[in-house]
């Protein structure tokens, strides 16, 4: 595996309409000069994932954690009720 250089050699969109579980991290920010905010707007901007889509990407997230079953439920109701009011 390899860092992608620029976005348009990765087709994200591609990915999440194929039903591929898409996660976001930042493993190493200072080394990639990036953030959870930035490849969040970067999705945002360059791909045009919508807000339903970065919600996807975050319980994603949440369900490949290694949390334990109950904590990822937990959490998963918790960010399904904060995406349910905006």
């Amino acid at each position: 595996m390899k860092q992608v250089k620029e976005e348009t050699q990765y087709s994200v969109t591609n990915l999440i309409r194929n039903d591929v579980h898409v996660v976001v991290g930042t493993g190493m920010p200072a080394y990639l000069d990036t953030s959870l905010t930035k490849e969040y707007l970067t999705l945002s901007t360059i791909y045009g994932l919508d807000r339903t889509d970065i919600e996807t990407i975050n319980l994603n997230s949440i369900r490949h954690s290694m949390l334990s079953p109950d904590e990822k439920r937990g959490l998963i109701d918790s960010f399904q009720t904060e995406f349910g009011s905006l």
